[in-house]
């Protein structure tokens, strides 16, 4: 029993078909390019550093330096980390892909084998027909067509030779068409053999790959512990320097003051902007949910809103928000629906996020480890903004947090609900 060609077409389709979806790896230019960008600013800022040693500029200069390199180089561990796990997902596809091909081609190989006999057998019958023909053909047909007893025998044996005539043109017939689906099949198991060493290719290039990402992933954490204890040496000579303490809550006031300009800013050029589906879906304007909201982060508030005393200066200075003690690393949480409005380094308050609640109240988040939003992204109440960290903190880690209506500075613990988030 011979292949058909329904049969045939269609698994040469199938074969044509199953791997149309292209490369399994992501372009990786888009993680090469935030990696080249970090690290040129790494190398500016540590220039800086060594231009601070050299020139013995304040302490808070060089330290402030430091947590935005440790913040940095936080950010190229991350990122590498993220393109590790992209290429291991993009290998693991891949293996699926290349034993999937190798099943495919195994499979074609068989049917050729198949088909070629199937076409061997069909030849020798068509050539050993042949050779009949050329000898025997008008001898025969003759000797046949003058033996016929009536007419009646004449015209039966007219219509046998026209059956084997019609036997020996479909024959060739099929016989040319199975040389052609051979070429066919040999066609598409070449196609497949280049694919699978193209997929074997880009296999051992993510391979290399993934391995100088171990490499590099390895010296960034080494140099992270150095600047590590190069912040502990320099937070304790800030602590026991009074000057240098002095100029940190100047620093603190400095960057209030631009957060409120900030805000100002957002609010001179707001523009009714509809956010996507699923966002502010509750209908409640910010305002309704003074004393209702969820605590950004669980944690002990170790200073307040409004005037306090210094705990090592002994003066009389002012928190525009308040202060919650955390471990580092614990997630803060967006405290309503929101779009973000700003994402930025401010010294006195390190990494800061700027929230939009849209009717003319924003939140912000300072000291912040690692922000994990990007400016204008949409968040809903309780998305994860980043982590407790002590970027520009004197303190340790900890969330500076503050309310503001439009110009208007709030206590935040009149918005919060009574206990924090467990």
């Amino acid at each position: 029993m011979f292949l058909r060609v329904g049969s045939i077409t269609f698994l040469l389709l199938s074969a044509s078909l199953l791997y149309a979806q292209g490369d399994e790896f992501i372009d990786t230019l888009g993680a090469s390019k935030q990696l080249k960008e970090l690290r040129e600013e790494i190398q500016r800022l540590e220039s800086q550093i060594a231009s601070s040693n050299a020139q013995e500029v304040d302490l808070l200069a060089e330290l402030d330096n430091l947590d935005r390199t440790i913040s940095l180089r936080q950010s190229v561990i991350k990122t590498l980390s993220k393109e590790r796990i992209r290429l291991d997902d993009g290998i693991q596809r891949t293996d699926r892909q290349i034993r999937s091909r190798q099943r495919e081609v195994e499979q074609l190989v068989s049917n050729r084998g198949d088909m070629k006999r199937q076409y061997d057998d069909l030849h020798d019958v068509v050539s050993r027909r042949a050779v009949h023909v050329y000898k025997h053909w008008n001898v025969d047909r003759w000797t046949i067509l003058l033996g016929a007893q009536s007419i009646a025998d004449l015209l039966s044996r007219q219509f046998y030779f026209r059956k084997l005539h019609h036997w020996d043109t479909t024959h060739m017939e099929e016989l040319s068409w199975r040389a052609d689906s051979l070429k066919a099949i040999e066609i598409c198991i070449q196609k497949e053999q280049e694919e699978l060493r193209r997929d074997l290719q880009r296999q051992e290039t993510a391979r290399n790959r993934k391995s100088q990402l171990i490499v590099q992933k390895k010296d960034e954490e080494g140099a992270l512990v150095h600047k590590k204890s190069d912040r502990a040496t320099i937070l304790a000579d800030v602590r026991s320097d009074r000057q240098a303490m002095q100029q940190q809550l100047e620093e603190t006031r400095q960057a209030a003051k631009e957060i409120e300009k900030n805000i100002a800013a957002m609010e001179s050029r707001r523009v009714p902007v509809t956010p996507p589906p699923g966002y502010f879906t509750s209908g409640q304007p910010f305002a309704s949910l003074k004393g209702k909201l969820p605590w950004p982060v669980s944690g002990r508030v170790v200073t307040r809103f409004g005037k306090y005393r210094h705990p090592q200066l002994g003066t009389i200075t002012e928190n525009t928000g308040i202060d919650i003690q955390a471990p580092k690393g614990t997630p803060v949480r967006a405290v309503s629906d929101a779009q973000v409005g700003m994402v930025t380094w401010l010294r006195g308050f390190g990494n800061t996020v700027i929230l939009d609640h849209r009717d003319g109240h924003y939140s912000v988040y300072a000291h912040l480890d690692e922000i994990n939003v990007a400016q204008k992204e949409w968040l809903l109440a309780g998305d994860i903004i980043g982590s407790v960290g002590e970027t520009g903190s004197l303190d340790g880690p900890r969330l500076h947090f503050e309310i503001w209506n439009k110009r208007n500075i709030q206590d935040p613990q009149r918005w919060l609900s009574r206990s924090p988030i467990p």
